[in-house]
């Protein structure tokens, strides 16, 4: 029986990584999927980190700081460190094999952390790797935003009353930093790592890559996940419909309200496209599939799976798309078929032959002994 509740939050992960799949596909074949290809990367990645705020707070209130640190490490590392050698010489050729000077920043991208030194992000043979540093600080950050709220209920302040002033502060800061990257006021912190790129002053789309997007930006997604878990009780008390609205208004045409706003205050990425992910993550999680028929399981079934093989996807199929469809003798339809094919295939060895065995290892170093911690819960 498909149950409800976490194992629906994989539907989440399934939908996240077909967007961004979605998305890059459209980029590097010019093959467009209506609505998807446009805004696909963007919302994918969103829910990612949603969907990563409600989960990983849970598990890190469970274990200790180093434990949680370890079971992230084996549950990034392993697949990501298998994939990045295997495309960085059998497709891409960027080993620095004959610039030692070189080696320190591939170190750097190996580690997932390349987003925070510009020259090392030359590495990211993935195209995706970015999203992997964004990670990394939020794990860095949940252990302390716990300790904050064990030290919060040592002086009366409740659980959820912390939580929320907590998620008001970051997405505050959110939104300030996008504020400030995108009228160029903090280009200074990149500045020297950007011109290391042969790019100097720090350009637009430099600007972007770098700055727009980086961390400090995505950290109100992740809160609003750790919100739907809090308060996981109160949502029901809005009528589905409701949800259905908030989507439909922040999500069908991100980014429209910018045209309310002058070009110093463009909000992108905006928390407001992160409140209509909260309102389909609420749909889906609640999705009562046990009720549903034999037939109309079946595509749920696959969701799942997709869910499950959802990281290995991830990480491969952008250089999967560039190198099928090099092949100039495939037609549009044969190629997709086949990058479709290959992906998919690719993406479950992965899963069963290096990311379960990691996850596993992961566990035995920790024991799975619960934690001494013990971080208030909601």
């Amino acid at each position: 029986m498909i149950q409800t509740h976490h194992n629906n939050v994989n539907l989440l992960r399934a939908l996240a990584v077909i967007t961004v799949f979605a998305h890059h596909f459209s980029h590097y074949t010019g093959l467009s999927i209506p609505w998807i290809s446009v805004f696909g990367g963007l919302l994918g990645v969103q829910l990612f980190f949603l969907v990563s705020g409600y989960l990983i707070v849970q598990s890190a209130a469970h274990l200790s700081w180093w434990a949680f640190l370890i079971n992230r490490a084996f549950r990034i590392f392993p697949v990501y460190w298998v994939v990045v050698l295997i495309v960085s010489i059998g497709i891409s050729h960027s080993l620095p094999l004959t610039k030692p000077e070189d080696w320190p920043y591939f170190l750097i991208n190996f580690l997932a952390l390349g987003h925070l030194v510009p020259y090392a992000l030359s590495f990211d043979v993935l195209t995706v790797s970015w999203t992997l540093t964004v990670e990394w600080t939020w794990y860095l950050l949940v252990p302390l935003l716990l300790w904050g709220a064990q030290r919060a209920a040592i002086h009366q302040v409740s659980v959820r009353t912390y939580w929320l002033w907590i998620s008001i502060c970051i997405i505050g800061i959110s939104t300030g930093w996008m504020w400030l990257a995108w009228a160029g006021q903090l280009d200074s912190l990149y500045a020297a790592g950007i011109a290391k790129l042969g790019i100097s002053p720090v350009n637009e789309a430099m600007r972007f890559a770098f700055i727009v997007v980086a961390a400090p930006a995505q950290w109100g997604f992740f809160l609003l996940g750790v919100l739907l878990w809090v308060y996981a009780d109160a949502w029901h008390k809005l009528h589905k419909i409701g949800y259905v609205a908030i989507a439909l208004i922040t999500l069908a045409k991100p980014g429209w309200w910018n045209s309310w706003l002058p070009s110093s205050l463009k909000l992108d990425p905006s928390i407001l496209t992160g409140i209509g992910l909260a309102a389909v993550f609420l749909l889906v999680k609640d999705l009562p599939t046990e009720r549903l028929g034999r037939l109309q399981k079946a595509p749920l079934r696959f969701l799942h799976w997709i869910g499950d093989i959802s990281y290995p996807i991830y990480l491969i199929h952008v250089p999967i798309i560039v190198v099928i469809f090099s092949y100039k003798q495939f037609n549009s339809m044969q190629a997709s078929s086949l990058c479709l094919f290959i992906l998919l295939s690719t993406a479950s060895l992965l899963h069963f032959l290096i990311e379960i065995p990691g996850r596993k290892l992961g566990a035995r170093l920790i024991n799975s002994r619960p934690s001494t911690f013990s971080a208030p819960l909601p």
